[in-house]
């Protein structure tokens, strides 16, 4: 049982888990492709919209001022989350590395007679 589903997880869905993974819920992200940002988003040209074709004072008007407001902070945020997943992916593969010689350290310590 969830909390919260979202379905979907290009870039509206996968931002709305970010941001709700920082509350105590139980959420399930669906996706039907076989990746995120699998379908419309996979052809995003990265460009920020800038509201220019939203009429004046309108919803939209404000959610693409209150977006582009967001950017600089959330990219700020995305490359220090992206720099503990690499020292996280390092952190593993050096134990991974370790764990592999084990079997080999383990039979040269069979080996030792004890007099």
């Amino acid at each position: 049982m969830y909390d919260i589903v979202i379905i979907g997880a290009g870039v509206s869905g996968s931002a709305a888990a970010r941001e709700l993974s920082r509350y105590e819920a139980s959420i399930c992200v669906l996706e039907k492709a076989e990746d995120v940002c699998c379908g419309t988003t996979k052809a995003n040209s990265a460009i920020v919209h800038a509201g220019f074709d939203a009429a004046n004072g309108s919803l939209m008007a404000k959610l693409n001022v209150q977006g582009n407001q967001m950017m600089e902070q959330l990219i700020s945020q995305m490359k220090k989350e992206q720099k503990v997943t690499e020292q996280l992916k390092a952190e593993n593969q050096m134990l991974t590395e370790q764990v592999d010689i084990l079997p080999a350290c383990l039979v040269e310590m069979s080996e030792i007679v004890y007099a």
